[in-house]
């Protein structure tokens, strides 16, 4: 039987959420930088009013544009910075450079979204309660994050397979098949292709050429109505073939030659660099029981595993070669500390 057949473990159950204090909920909050369109769009759907404010006019109407289709009327797209200091909160998108009002939230350091997961690290409590209202656990997190980097691990791996010729959507079909809540291809669309690729080059990632390529060509994800998938109208997605000739051609200039890719190498090879990632987090001091919740709550790894850690744990010895074959490090190391 393969290593990667994952028999149940007993983990314990998971917290139930808390609820949002409604009276701590904000009730205008200010977006600065369309970066954050998504998160934008998802504080109107809950019913807040939101202004999202663009650095410039041209800016500010490409923004419009992709979000016209929503239809929602809690939702304004201006040039006014003056919206800015009338908010009850203010986030700013990571590639906002102008001056903020003092309070004011920097997504991707103090208040970072990642799958199901808010990951906060001095952030208002009004940005706590907003979290909450939205519908994510909210995590007190280091500086960097813990959900982001295992993230951004699980899709260098989905894309290095991509790129080497694993097909998108059937990559993220075998995971979701293996338990995961949803694969890393449909995720990064959910959370905006453009937010994962400035939270991966704010930590100076390596990563395959597909993902910048895509962000220069609109390839945004749900809230601009292609990324890795397709969203006709603004609905549920569909397959792209136009991406596998993106992915192809990306392969052809880096060298890489293509060839077909088991369900059962990708599914190990995905797993492996989160536990790697994980290990590495928990070998600089993070709670090796929150990274585990963490990734489960985050990036959807299978409940019944527990989380990478726990579920290294569990295979114990069988990693050996899987380790070794890929060359990892950290795992190893916290694996004789566990």
């Amino acid at each position: 039987m393969s290593v990667w057949a994952w028999p149940g473990i007993s983990v314990p159950t998971l917290p139930v959420a808390p609820v949002a204090d409604a009276a701590s909920v904000p009730a205008r909050v200010a977006v600065a930088g369309g970066e954050a369109l998504g998160l934008a769009l998802r504080i109107a759907r809950a019913g807040l009013a939101v202004d999202l404010v663009e650095a410039d006019a041209v800016d500010a109407a490409r923004v419009a544009d992709m979000a016209q289709h929503a239809a929602l009327p809690a939702l304004t797209v201006g040039v006014d910075r003056g919206v800015l200091g009338e908010a009850a909160l203010v986030l700013a998108a990571p590639g906002w450079e102008e001056a903020l009002p003092a309070g004011a939230v920097r997504l991707g350091a103090a208040f970072t979204i990642c799958g199901g997961v808010a990951e906060l690290f001095g952030a208002p409590e009004a940005a706590r309660a907003l979290a909450l209202h939205l519908g994510f656990r909210p995590v007190d997190a280091p500086p960097g994050g813990l959900a982001g980097p295992m993230a951004d691990a699980m899709d260098g791996a989905a894309e290095a397979l991509a790129l080497s010729g694993a097909v998108p959507w059937e990559l993220d079909e075998a995971l979701v098949a293996a338990g995961f809540a949803a694969g890393p291809f449909e995720r990064q669309d959910e959370d905006g292709v453009d937010t994962c690729l400035a939270r991966r080059r704010a930590r100076l990632q390596a990563m395959a050429p597909v993902v910048p390529r895509m962000v220069a060509e609109g390839r945004l994800g749900r809230k601009g109505g292609v990324g890795w998938y397709r969203y006709p109208g603004g609905g549920g997605r569909v397959v792209d073939p136009l991406i596998e000739d993106l992915v192809r051609e990306e392969a052809w200039f880096a060298g890489v030659s293509q060839r077909s890719i088991p369900a059962d190498e990708a599914l190990g090879r995905v797993t492996l660099a989160l536990m790697e990632q994980a290990a590495t987090c928990a070998l600089d001091g993070a709670d090796p029981q929150v990274l585990d919740r963490v990734a489960v709550l985050g990036i959807g790894y299978p409940a019944r595993l527990g989380g990478p850690l726990a579920q290294a744990v569990a295979l114990g010895a069988s990693l050996g070669p899987a380790m070794q074959a890929a060359g990892l490090r950290a795992l190893p190391r916290w694996l004789a500390r566990a």
